[in-house]
């Protein structure tokens, strides 16, 4: 089995390609749109079939990894952040890279860490920017609202 680690972005992917014993074979650098990581996927499961994916919770950068990992049946796994925080100051000392996050995420997930991604992981994402949104609206019609009565307050009081 090999295991691509993803330090994902807003704009980018730092991917980390290793073999079954943890050695780094490759690195990767793509943008973090579907088109680029479907490339990418489809050279790397063309060489190696057994292949998982993994990548850290990001709220949504990682939305659109997971959807073209399981649109293209191969297994991504998520991790929380802090427990790769705390796996990266256990082994690198002194300095810490996107690229040095991606080799932690990989040895994670090689080692069975994190939980499956599925379709509920894509849809979250998207009703909590819809509800997000809709906050946003109700303030601002109500900071409206206030401002119209403060408004007609005024006017009542020059009467």
């Amino acid at each position: 089995m090999f295991t691509l680690g993803f330090d994902v972005a807003k704009d980018k992917l730092d991917v980390a390609f290793i073999n079954r014993s943890g050695q780094l074979k490759d690195r990767y650098v793509v943008a973090n749109m579907p088109k680029a990581i479907t490339e990418l996927l489809k050279t790397v499961h063309a060489k190696h079939p057994k292949l998982i994916g993994g990548c850290e919770a990001t709220g949504h950068y990682h939305v659109a990894l997971v959807r073209t990992c399981l649109t293209a049946n191969i297994e991504v796994r998520i991790l929380n952040p802090l427990m790769t925080k705390q796996y990266t100051r256990a082994t690198i000392r002194g300095r810490k890279t996107d690229t040095d996050d991606a080799l932690s995420i990989a040895r994670l997930i090689l080692r069975g860490e994190g939980r499956a991604a599925s379709l509920s992981d894509i849809a979250l994402p998207k009703l909590y920017v819809r509800l997000a949104t809709k906050v946003a609206q109700q303030r601002q019609a109500l900071e409206l609202q206030q401002q119209f009565l403060g408004a007609l307050d005024a006017d009542s009081k020059i009467r």
